[in-house]
């Protein structure tokens, strides 16, 4: 059997997968790089069903890496849309508050923004009716202005093209299956690639594939289910997306109502937990294994933790179209009718769990060893961050 070999092999084609492959190919013009999935095409599973918002990196951190990161990520990301030509709806993001607790948190908001030259504006209540007739908010309200959406698909499809120019090869349907020797695997076609470097990003299976290398023994993937609802007859119509001030545990990042590409009204998204890694819809990709691992884990989660447990009930709540109103309320002139939104889409979420201290990981966590390096747990807003991070991957790690 013909072995293939390789200098860089990229297991995971989505965005991170992507770019890493991207800036790989900067650095190195002559490597020879291939790039996997199980899937038939790349951005299947989070990227691709992900809301496509770039964020400006400073609302739901204060970590000044996470916040450089994001901001980085954003500016490179837009210089990528426009230098092809992709979708780009470059509306501004409003947050709004709903109590003094939240005004009193927008002027810090404000002051942070301030301090890493992120533009934005604090305004009043009056100033925000001549922006947004509909929104509500008290005392004070942040413009954000480097906020924007684009088509998160379309972004991972122009890379694919990009990096098949550039003798990049894809290797898709085709799944790691076993490790041969630490720089050898086989996959699910009896293709067996040899590599000097093998670099993970998997998402959803990031653990499976670090245990084969016998890493990151201590840790599970759990999944939310993260479901977005669209006007796509029309009935609300906003200027901006408006978002509202949540607990920054990081867990998820809340429902907000956004103006997506093709400036549609989006509620999104509304997350519970998915009770196996592709628990898209109905039974469908149903593993007995992944439901009893997922059952455990989240139970244990619920338990030891209150604030985990608080946003489960919360977000369970909002599937009520009562409750769902109710949720968007205080921040609304005119209440918006939830019936009028339809799903659009689920993305299903990967979260870093630690079995020894029961605990979601929030921050950047890596393993490696000499043949391999897996990207366990990304950093916030991950799409909008995503050509930043490889970058820094690249550099930081010497990859």
């Amino acid at each position: 059997m013909k072995i293939h070999e390789v200098d860089y092999l990229i297991v995971g084609a989505g965005v991170n997968g992507l770019f890493l492959a991207w800036e790989l190919k900067r650095k190195y013009p002559d490597a020879r790089i291939a790039v996997l999935d199980k899937e038939p095409d790349v951005a299947m599973h989070a990227s691709g069903n992900c809301s496509g918002n770039l964020h400006a990196g400073f609302f739901f951190t204060a970590d000044q890496f996470k916040i450089n990161l994001v901001k980085e990520g954003n500016q490179l990301l837009k210089e990528y849309i426009n230098k092809h030509k992709l979708p780009l709806n470059n509306k501004p993001a409003i947050l709004l508050a709903t109590s003094d607790k939240d005004a009193q948190h927008l002027e810090q908001l404000y002051q942070r923004a301030i301090a890493n030259d992120i533009p934005v504006s604090l305004i009043t209540s009056t100033e925000l009716q001549k922006l947004e007739p509909r929104a509500n908010t008290h005392k004070y309200a942040l413009v954000s202005y480097t906020n924007a959406a684009t088509s998160a698909k379309a972004v991972c499809n122009q890379i694919k093209e990009e990096l098949q120019k550039h003798d990049v090869k894809f290797y898709l349907n085709t799944q790691v299956i076993k490790l041969l020797r630490e720089d050898q695997i086989i996959t699910n076609n009896g293709c067996e690639i040899r590599f000097n470097r093998l670099i993970n990003c998997t998402g959803l299976y990031v653990d499976r594939i670090a245990h084969l290398f016998n890493l990151a023994s201590e840790y599970r993937i759990i999944s939310l289910r993260g479901v977005y609802l669209q006007d796509q007859k029309g009935q609300n119509k906003f200027n901006y997306s408006l978002y509202k001030p949540i607990n920054t545990n990081e867990m998820f990042l809340g429902t907000h109502l956004v103006t997506d590409v093709d400036e549609i009204a989006t509620i999104g998204a509304i997350a519970y937990p998915a009770l196996w890694r592709e628990n898209y819809r109905g039974i469908n990709n149903f593993s007995f294994k992944e439901f009893c691992e997922s059952i455990l884990l989240y139970g244990r989660l619920i338990l030891s933790n209150p604030d985990i447990r608080e946003f489960m009930f919360k977000e369970i709540k909002k599937y009520k179209q009562s409750n769902l109103n109710r949720y968007f309320e205080p921040m609304l002139q005119e209440n918006i009718d939830s019936k009028h939104f339809k799903q659009q889409r689920v993305g299903i979420i990967p979260k870093l769990v630690n079995l020894k201290s029961k605990k979601v990981i929030n921050e950047l966590t890596i393993a490696q060893d000499n043949h391999s390096f897996h990207l366990l747990n990304g950093v916030i807003h991950g799409f909008t961050v995503s050509p930043a991070l490889a970058k820094y991957l690249v550099n930081e790690y010497k990859l």
